[in-house]
């Protein structure tokens, strides 16, 4: 009698999965279940589906989880069993993160972090090029910093690994190519090796480079392989911004122009509609433009519309986040944090299957571009210092705020707002300011500011070129 008691017992037994708010600690009944296994897969659906909210093209899967605990406002209970939340998102966030690499528009390509590399490339921005040379495939930049020559110099490499088998990776080097390359090869007809003599000249195309604007490093995140690429942002002498982008191809460095990086159109397509599309962006804003036929309703003619022309709604500046482009399940183009909206359908498939294969790849070219350059704006780009005032964390951060902005507007920085976008249609307001030294541009930070009417926040960045000054000047503030 008491086994079967015990057998309905557990028949009958729900799980029931609770919803833990942090900050209140109010306790909100979500589901209940017939098996623990159904209230865990329940739990598992609905991390995925604000982990979803919380990808960007972040550096690792670790990031990604230190992002998802640093917003989420909530826990979970199984009956009274509490989740054990951050266990859980350290077995599933590395496959989760690796599966939404994979349909990025860089796929599993990263910015590289190794410090030599970044230092090496880091010297030739903003100067002037003098001179583009090759030697085979090698590609040396010869350019002027501070009255002195240097050069930037990328070569091939070969690696061999058992994943790959063998392979061809970029190095970077300051140093400058030889007059004279000789390499010996087998000749198959006369059955030994020959010496082919190879002679360093001036690069055939490349030298229209007037000044390097950036260069970015992309490779591969699985450390085993050395794939990547190499994205030369530069501009002419005429003072347009173009790209070149060096990646290998059977073992050789194969290079794409993109002639004016900031702009995207095509001609009318087939559609019913006869869309044409149009991307424009800057340092601040970014333009969707869509042009498409419409039936005007009073007269009943065919008129021709526009749409995604209002800056306001398309603000580059990311408050923290990565702006990040992806082709979803759908195969639609879709950004990430671009948009006041959060996620913005930038193409839907059914469009893209009217562009040509040339016109598909120069827009992934084009959005490939994009996604780097605004990423790594000042405002956006991860400073060596970050200090943040959050009301929603601790109350008292609301007079911290008001002092530290008096502190600002009275000080000798010199004061630019940067970006501020429409108040009378946003119930948040978003204000991004750079403050720089008037006899030197590089010694600068930036601060975002979003205020709602039940939330402050107020976030500033800073190099380690200024890191004494700044906290000089502010360490009252920022220690209390």
């Amino acid at each position: 009698m008491i086994i079967l008691y015990m057998f309905n017992l557990l028949k009958s037994q729900t799980y029931s999965v609770y919803y833990i708010n942090i900050n209140s600690g109010n306790k909100k009944l979500l589901n209940e279940f017939s098996s623990k296994k159904e209230a865990e897969l329940f739990i598992h659906n609905t991390i995925q589906r604000d982990l979803n909210k919380f990808f960007t093209s972040l550096k690792s899967y670790k990031e990604l989880i230190e992002c998802y605990l640093e917003n989420i406002e909530y826990r979970f209970k199984i009956n009274n069993e509490e989740f054990n939340l951050k266990n859980y998102l350290n077995t599933i966030v590395p496959s989760f993160y690796r599966n939404k690499l994979n349909k990025t528009i860089n796929g599993s390509l990263y910015l590289t972090t190794d410090k030599n590399i970044k230092n090496i490339l880091q010297d030739i921005q903003d100067c002037e090029i003098i001179e583009v040379k090759k030697l085979q495939n090698a590609i040396s930049f010869i350019y002027i910093k501070n009255g002195a020559r240097k050069y930037l110099t990328l070569q091939d490499s070969y690696y061999i690994n058992s994943k790959d088998g063998t392979g061809s990776f970029f190095e970077f080097k300051n140093t400058p190519l030889s007059k004279v390359k000789i390499e010996k090869k087998y000749n198959v007809e006369k059955q030994s090796f020959q010496e082919i003599e190879y002679l360093q000249e001036s690069h055939p195309f490349m030298n229209d480079i007037y000044s390097i604007v950036t260069i970015f490093y992309l490779e591969d995140i699985d450390l085993y392989s050395k794939i990547g690429k190499v994205e030369v942002i530069y501009q002419t002498k005429e003072g347009f911004t173009n790209s070149y982008q060096l990646y290998f191809l059977d073992n050789c460095i194969a290079i794409e122009k993109y002639e004016n990086i900031f702009a995207f159109n095509t001609k009318i397509l087939e559609d019913n509609n006869r869309t044409q599309l149009e991307f424009l962006y800057n340092d601040k804003y970014f333009l969707p433009l869509n042009y498409y036929d419409t039936i005007d309703k009073k007269t009943g003619s065919i008129i021709r519309e526009k749409k995604g022309d209002n800056p306001y709604e398309y603000p580059c500046t990311t408050f923290g986040k990565k702006i990040q482009f992806k082709i979803n399940e759908a195969g639609d183009i879709v950004a990430y944090n671009l948009a006041i909206f959060g996620e913005l359908d930038l193409i839907k498939e059914e469009i893209l299957s009217y562009l040509t294969k040339k016109e598909k790849q120069k827009l992934i070219h084009f959005i490939a571009i994009a996604q780097l350059y605004l990423n790594d704006l000042f405002v956006n780009k991860q400073l060596d210092n970050t200090y943040t005032l959050d009301t929603h964390m601790f109350a008292k951060d609301k007079k911290k705020i008001e002092i530290l902005k008096e502190k600002l507007n009275s000080s000798n920085w010199k004061k630019e707002l940067y970006y501020k976008n429409n108040e009378d249609k946003n119930k948040k307001i978003q204000v991004v300011t750079i403050y720089y030294n008037k006899q030197n541009i590089k010694q600068r930070f930036v601060t975002l500011e979003q205020t709602t009417t039940k939330r402050s926040k107020f976030i500033l960045k800073y190099n380690n070129n200024i890191k004494d000054k700044i906290e000089q000047e502010l360490f009252s503030i920022l220690v209390k």
